[in-house]
């Protein structure tokens, strides 16, 4: 049914390389990156993998098809995502994770729910009160029932910083790791995607259904040309002034106690180079 899975993490780069894996011949995603169909026991009906399987309708007979949803890793608020995979597909599939800075990605993922209206409130506050932004950046813990399933040789992990300093060389590295070699490969490196300084908000409540109803992702979206869905964003859509700010160093401290356990074991597993994680190195050499 698919070939790969890009499972997270949330606001480590996976619309960018969405995009770039997006140039090369001989893979495919839909549209919709996010499907997120995994999240419930709706995939393991017929009718779940018919419509999964309808999102790949635009794919070539040998593309290597995949899709991007972030969700996966989002223990423990969505269970049983691996377990479903892996009925559903079998255990040959390859993995990608994307990681980075764990202090700056769960900053840049409460200001990603700000934007979109998730939450209401301070950044500090928030941080405080849900776990669930640390829960994501506790990166073994999100990684290791996928290593358990899948096995260390089916998954690559990717540091987000490396990858933005050096994309074609990395999309070139997990084009081989799919199996793909020395494919044509096009990357504009001066533009990244999905950055939340730099996100759009709906302005009319038009806007908002749009953006927020999947019958436009999955149905609509993958049928209009990329200029026509940039016209329509501008129309519908302008650039937000909410400004977050950032972490007092209470919060930062808090949340480096509650992961830190984890990513040491993460970063010793996958040989992470913790210098470019410039927040959380700051906070281990205190």
């Amino acid at each position: 049914m698919i070939d790969f899975l890009v499972i997270g993490s949330m606001k480590s780069g996976t619309t960018t390389l969405h995009s770039d894996l997006a140039t090369i011949d001989g893979i495919y995603s839909p549209a919709n990156k996010e499907p997120m169909i995994f999240n419930s026991d709706k995939i393991m009906s017929k009718s779940g993998k018919r419509q999964y399987e309808q999102l790949f309708g635009g794919a070539a007979p040998n593309d290597l098809k995949g899709e991007f949803s972030t969700t996966y890793t989002m223990l423990p608020k969505f269970p049983g995502v691996v377990n479903r995979v892996l009925s559903v597909i079998g255990p040959e599939l390859k993995i990608i994770y994307l990681v980075r800075d764990p202090i700056e990605r769960a900053r840049s993922h409460i200001y990603h729910d700000l934007l979109a209206g998730r939450v209401k409130g301070n950044i500090n506050d928030l941080a405080n009160a849900e776990t669930r932004f640390c829960d994501v950046s506790k990166y073994h813990f999100q990684l290791t029932p996928w290593i358990e399933a899948f096995g260390y040789e089916n998954i690559k992990v990717i540091q987000f910083e490396k990858y933005i300093n050096s994309r074609l060389e990395t999309t070139l590295d997990i084009a081989s790791f799919l199996g793909l070699k020395s494919p044509n490969i096009s990357i504009d490196t001066n533009t990244k995607l999905n950055v939340s300084s730099e996100k759009l908000v709906p302005i009319s409540w038009v806007g908002a259904i749009v953006s927020n109803r999947d019958w436009y992702k999955n149905l609509v979206k993958p049928l209009l040309p990329v200029q026509v869905r940039s016209q329509l964003k501008s129309l519908l859509a302008r650039k937000s002034k909410i400004d977050p700010g950032t972490f007092s160093s209470n919060t930062e401290t808090k949340i480096f106690e509650q992961i830190h356990d984890d990513i040491e074991r993460f970063r010793l597993e996958w040989d992470i180079d913790i210098s470019l994680w410039q927040t959380y190195s700051r906070l281990l050499s205190k």
